[in-house]
């Protein structure tokens, strides 16, 4: 047993769990005291140890809203099922009585009519409990697959039968591994396939995805309401001063394309970092700075970082790898299931690559059109401070804010159509308008994306959701990429007519997942198995201890020495009976650990009808009254069952017994 937890701990990186759990219950061997478990005991066992399973998922799903395709249920199967494996050690007769296990989802009227114990060994089905877990892993190397062969060929040469030779028996298992390690490799290649399928990679991206870094989708020309989603994207935190807005950004592009923003060329390269393995310098230090903490939850182990124009530090963020691309765009891998950090940042400077040619194109279906509003608006006779004063003039002046898009001339472009005809569209109508319009005038412009915060106060968590998304404009000025916001300010107060009147359920939601995920990653990177592990053992304490009380509690009452002495010796396990069992079990009858001593031997008969067994069924009406009747049996009838037993076995022999199997085999075969 201690060998096997060792391995599930080996393969699943919780080797200090598994160490703790083989010493508990490999010291069974040596220690003296033990239980006397009721079937409510067992009954109450087998719910902590439910207890424990579904609180382990539920905190799972909270801090990383994720369970479809993770092994991570089976993973701690183990550690849900060790108070049921400590009771069976513990326990003075070594099973349980499954009529406990039983009784957790049947009533009491059910569990009524259960009258004959039903005692049970659970060491082998743990054990298999525990190399299934181990697989959960998912570690590449074969040093589980052969771990997993050896572990159980060894379990399984124990109880192998003994009707058939050992060479019979390992030949098939060897049959038995080759064809498992075959199908291992074919899943291997199976999901190698599906993870280089381009049509999974699509449809798994709808489901739910990071910021495309090289590629940004708008709904322009779309006909129709663009819905708005109340998803919590991430948490931010002001630490300097009261801010009523802050943009964060998540990528930047240069060139546009049929209602499409690209960054082509815009390769990333790794950002080194410090020395305390958490602090990454993204440019030189700025003075007059402000600083701000961010909490975003990683998409499948990486994510695009959420910050400030003119970012130039981030620190206490513990990631694998960071990497940066000319406009902005900064993406982490290899981090935990939350990241919190925090982005230190000036408005007054930039990092993003100086502008080259690409940021004065214009697409050729609108170059006419906004080559003449910047000729209408005399953008190009007046300073780019003053140009950029007059275009977002323009569009707060003459634009509203609609989320509800119609097409007023579809003869001309979208963005022709947003300027002349309907006036009235969304973030990515004004950012690319203005983006273009800058252009004409001949200001370097770009296309920004990421989210829009407002309200931010010291020491408090500003929530930021999905219907934050926002669109901007990015406008070289003065040596420096400023963040220019064209969209009317309206567009806030527009979309808080369409939230959910049970956003309230949904911010309470989203509040637990936070708290929980910072209780499992925060700053203790490496988990939290202390609290767990903390949390296992305090449980397991009080349920020692109730059922310590209880046993202390039946003590009281003043027994016979014999009575004590049978009591402790657990009334009936020196049973006679038991040397009979042991004769049949050794010429290769083997007993199922859930399968009765009656259903047993009636299974004998039914397979071997010669066998001499009709004269043990009184032996074994003895045998059960002394096993399981609280009066137990007499002293006449206790040396009856005794020497009865002892006259079956001289009477029946190994050798005798073989025989007659032999002679049913050949019958058979005839």
């Amino acid at each position: 047993m201690a060998v096997v937890l060792l391995f599930w701990g080996w393969q699943t990186n919780m080797l200090l769990f598994a160490s703790g759990m083989a010493l508990v219950i490999e010291a069974a061997r040596v220690v003296s005291f033990r239980w006397e478990l009721s079937v409510l005991d067992t009954t109450r066992i087998g719910e902590a140890s439910i207890l424990i399973f579904v609180g382990t998922l539920v905190y799972r799903f909270l801090a990383e809203s994720i369970l479809l395709g993770s092994f991570f249920p089976l993973k701690w199967l183990p550690i849900s099922l060790l108070p049921l494996m400590l009771a069976q050690v513990y326990d003075a007769s070594g099973q349980l009585d499954m009529r406990g296990v039983i009784g957790i989802v049947r009533s009491k009227r059910q569990m009524a009519q259960l009258t004959e114990p039903m005692m049970t060994s659970i060491s082998f089905p743990y054990c298999a409990i525990c190399l299934m877990a181990a697989a959960a892993g998912n570690k590449e190397a074969l040093g589980f697959y052969a771990g997993f062969l050896l572990l159980s060929a060894w379990g399984l040469f124990t109880i192998r039968s003994r009707r058939y030779s050992l060479w019979l028996w390992g030949t098939l298992f060897a049959a038995v591994a080759a064809s498992g390690y075959l199908a291992l490799h074919g899943i291997v290649l199976l999901q190698r396939s599906l993870e280089e399928s381009t049509f999974l990679i699509d449809w798994i991206r709808q489901w739910r995805q990071d910021v495309d870094p090289y590629e940004s989708s708008t709904a322009i020309g779309r006909i129709g309401e663009v819905k708005l989603s109340n998803e919590v994207i991430c948490r931010v935190r002001i630490a300097d001063k009261p801010r009523d807005s802050l943009l964060l950004r998540e990528a930047s592009y240069t060139t546009y394309h049929k209602a499409k923003w690209f960054a082509p060329d815009a390769e990333f390269t790794p950002i080194q970092v410090e020395a305390d393995d958490t602090t990454w310098k993204i440019g030189s230090p700025q003075t007059l700075a402000g600083r701000v903490t961010v909490a975003q939850y990683m998409v499948k182990d990486k994510s695009v970082l959420k910050i400030p124009n003119g970012t130039f530090l981030i620190e206490r963020l513990l990631v694998g790898d960071m990497l940066k691309n000319p406009l902005g765009a900064i993406k982490v891998q290899q981090g935990p299931g939350l990241i919190t950090y925090d982005a230190t940042f000036n408005l007054e400077h930039s990092f993003d690559s100086p502008p080259n040619q690409a940021d004065f194109v214009l697409p050729e279906e609108d170059d006419a059109e906004f080559r003449a509003l910047a000729a209408e608006l005399d953008l190009a006779s007046v300073s780019p401070q003053e140009a950029i004063t007059r275009a977002a003039d323009f569009f707060q002046q003459y634009f509203t804010y609609s989320l509800d898009l119609q097409r007023q001339n579809k003869n001309v472009s979208p963005l022709t159509d947003f300027l002349r005809h309907s006036r009235s569209g969304h973030c990515e109508y004004f950012a690319t308008a203005t983006v273009l319009l800058l252009r004409a005038a001949g200001i370097p412009a770009r296309y920004a994306v990421g989210y829009s915060t407002d309200e931010l106060r010291p020491g408090r968590w500003t929530i930021v959701r999905g219907s934050d998304g926002h669109a901007w404009t990015l406008a070289y000025l003065n040596g420096v990429w400023r963040d220019i916001d064209t969209t009317p300010a309206s567009w806030r107060s527009f979309q808080e007519q369409f939230e959910s009147p049970f956003l309230w359920l949904s911010n309470l939601w989203a509040r637990i997942r936070f708290a929980l995920s910072e209780l499992r990653w925060g700053q203790r990177q490496g988990g939290n198995e202390p609290y767990l592990i903390g949390a296992l053992v305090v449980l397991l304490l009080l349920l020692g201890w109730r059922l310590y009380q209880r046993r202390s509690r039946k003590s009281v009452v003043e027994l016979p020495v014999e009575t004590i002495e049978i009591a402790a010796l657990r009334q009936g396990i020196d049973s006679a009976f038991y040397d009979i069992e042991r004769r049949l079990q050794e010429v290769g009858f083997v007993r199922d650990n859930w399968e009765t001593l009656s259903a047993w031997i009636q299974r004998i008969m039914q397979q071997s009808a010669t066998l001499p067994l009709d004269a043990l069924a009184p032996l074994l009406d003895l045998h059960y009254r002394y096993r399981f009747d609280p009066a137990g049996i007499s002293a006449e009838e206790m040396a009856l069952l005794r020497d009865a037993a002892q006259a079956w076995l001289s009477a029946h022999p190994v050798a005798q017994l073989e025989a007659a199997i032999s002679a049913r085999n050949t019958q058979e075969s005839r």
